[in-house]
C-alpha cells in the first residue's frame, strides 16, 4: 500500500460514510467515519476485520492477504435481525461502500465486473499454484538431495550442580475405561487408480475456488441492483438491503 490512505465511501439513509485504509507497518490501519466524525479505529493485521460502530451499525472489511486494495468493505444497518455485529461477522446483508474512483481498489472492482469469468479463473489459477508451488518445491529438495547446514558449537563443560529431590510417591493406577474410537476407514473405490485419489485432496481448493469467485461476481451484481432500486432521493433516505 502507498502513503496515501486507500478510501471506500456510501451515503446512505442521509448520512455519508467513509472508511478510510492505511498502511501501519505491517498491520493495517481502519478509520470509519460518519459525516466526517469519527465512530470506530481498528489497528490490525487480520483478514477479516470488523469494525463496531453503535447505533451506526457495523462495517465489515475483507483485507488482502498480502498486498494490495481491499476486497471488500460493507456497511450493516443495525436493523438487521442478527444485530449489525452478528451481521458483520455473518456476512449476511448490508451495503458495500463504493472505492474512490480512479484508485486501486476501483479499477479492481471495474475489471472483475467486466471479466467475470477471467476473474473466477484467476481465483482458481491462484488457488492452484498455491497447491502445486510448495509440492513442486519439496520435489525438488528431494531430487536435487538438498540438506541443510549444520553448525556445532564448542559449549565449555559446566559442571552443573545436582539437586538431591526428595522422591514421590507413586500414584494409584486408575483402570479408566477405554475412549478410543474404532479406526474406520473408507473403502476404497473400485476402478480409481491410487494416484487419482492421493490428487484429489489438491484438487479441492481450485474446486472451491473458482465457485467462491463466481458467487463474489453474482453478490456484486446484486448489489449494485439493490443500490440502484434503493438509491436515496433528495432527501438521501433509503434502506438496508435484507438478505
Amino acid at each position: 500500500m502507498t502513503d496515501t490512505p486507500e478510501r471506500w465511501t456510501l451515503r446512505h439513509t442521509g448520512q455519508e460514510h467513509s472508511v478510510e485504509i492505511s498502511d501501519a507497518g505491517l498491520r493495517h490501519l481502519l478509520v470509519w467515519r460518519v459525516d466526517a466524525v469519527e465512530v470506530a479505529r481498528v489497528r490490525t493485521s487480520d483478514e477479516r476485520v470488523v469494525l463496531d460502530g453503535a447505533d451506526h451499525g457495523a462495517v465489515g472489511v475483507r483485507l488482502p492477504a498480502l498486498f494490495g486494495p481491499a476486497r471488500r468493505v460493507t456497511l450493516y444497518g443495525p436493523g438487521s435481525d442478527l444485530g449489525a455485529l452478528g451481521a458483520a461477522h455473518a456476512g449476511v446483508g448490508g451495503v458495500d461502500l463504493d472505492p474512490v474512483p480512479g484508485s486501486a481498489a476501483a479499477r479492481r472492482e471495474e475489471w472483475i465486473r467486466a471479466h467475470p469469468r477471467q476473474h473466477a479463473l484467476r481465483r482458481g489459477g491462484g488457488a492452484a499454484l498455491g497447491v502445486l508451488v510448495p509440492i513442486l518445491l519439496l520435489w525438488l529438495w528431494r531430487v536435487l538431495d538438498l540438506s541443510l547446514p549444520s553448525w556445532s558449537v564448542p559449549w565449555p563443560d559446566l559442571p552443573w550442580p545436582t539437586i538431591p529431590w526428595p522422591g514421590l510417591p507413586e500414584l494409584p493406577v486408575i483402570p479408566w475405561p477405554d475412549w478410543s474410537l474404532p479406526n474406520w476407514s473408507l473403502p476404497d473405490l473400485p476402478g480409481v487408480p491410487p494416484w487419482l485419489s492421493e490428487a484429489a485432496r489438491y484438487v479441492g481448493p481450485v474446486l472451491v475456488a473458482v465457485p467462491v469467485a463466481t458467487s463474489e461476481v453474482r453478490r456484486r451484481r446484486k448489489q449494485d441492483e439493490a443500490k440502484r432500486r434503493l438509491a436515496p432521493d433528495a432527501t438521501g433516505d433509503g434502506e438496508y438491503p435484507q438478505p
